[in-house]
């Protein structure tokens, strides 16, 4: 089992298009833009251990707010 911490933005624009082909933005804040980021790391082939800092898994980055432990 890998652990270590994610960083994730807390506020993020999404631009796509609809069943229609026309442009939908959103933006997003706190979890639903986690959950976002989470999601497109899917569609790209990236898990969350990707993210971790291999050689510092614990190290939380200046500024960074830690939720969900």
């Amino acid at each position: 089992e890998k652990k270590g911490y994610v960083p994730r933005y807390s506020k993020i624009k999404v631009i796509g298009y609809d069943e229609n082909d026309e442009k939908v933005t959103l933006v997003l804040t706190d979890l639903p833009a986690i959950c976002f980021q989470h999601e497109i790391d899917h569609l790209n082939g990236v898990m969350f251990y990707d993210h971790i800092n291999q050689s510092q898994p614990m190290y939380i980055p200046k500024g960074a707010v830690v939720i969900g432990e």
